[in-house]
């Protein structure tokens, strides 16, 4: 029987999401953990499977996050099964699920003739005072806040000769925000969490 599963409550399409079952079975069965939709049509992104050890046990499913799965809020699980092996859900002995996970818009800035910018962001985590730091330079930078499912909160320019911002966000609500600073031809991203 799968006693417990747990894994990131949010992901990102690109990222590999850890998933640690806890599971008792006997000889000839197999851990299935699927990546997928949480309501109908249950569409599975990803597939583990792997046998399963007699006896009590614990597993770390490495499940890869595909490029193509949409950004949603509360839409996925991770849906682990014990089945006869080669078996799937029909024949399934126990199953437990996590349900309402996030896909987040990307963590890490795609590369593509635009270069890496380096700010710093404190304190991390913020009640909706905190400061931005940018490298010094002629430019004015654009300062851009986003929501985890990618959606603009807030929107600022940073003036030319300016290396400090103090930004005030306390009207926000609490959760994981996205700051994108983009100056001449840079940008960077930093994930920040709002308490």
């Amino acid at each position: 029987m799968v006693i417990s599963i747990l894994g990131p409550g949010s992901v990102s399409p690109g990222d590999t999401a850890e998933i640690n079952v806890s599971y008792s079975a006997i000889e000839g069965q197999e851990i299935v953990v699927w990546f997928q939709l949480d309501q109908s049509p249950f569409t599975t992104f990803q597939e583990f499977r792997q046998a399963a050890m007699p006896g009590q046990n614990d597993i770390v499913a490495k499940l890869f996050i595909p490029e193509s799965v949409p950004i949603a809020q509360d839409a996925y699980q991770y849906q682990t099964i014990l089945v006869p092996t080669g078996g799937g859900w029909p024949e399934r002995i126990s199953n437990v699920s996590q349900r309402n996970i996030d896909v987040v818009m990307v963590s890490s800035v795609r590369q593509g003739g635009i270069n890496k910018l380096d700010f710093n962001v404190y304190p991390n985590p913020t009640t909706g005072l905190f400061n931005v730091e940018i490298p010094a330079s002629s430019h004015a930078a654009e300062l851009i806040l986003y929501s985890a499912l990618g959606r603009e909160v807030h929107r600022q320019t940073i003036p030319s000769g300016r290396t400090e911002m103090n930004l005030n966000l306390s009207t926000i609500p609490r959760g994981v925000y996205w700051l994108s600073v983009q100056q001449d031809n840079a940008q960077g991203v930093v994930k920040f969490l709002k308490q």
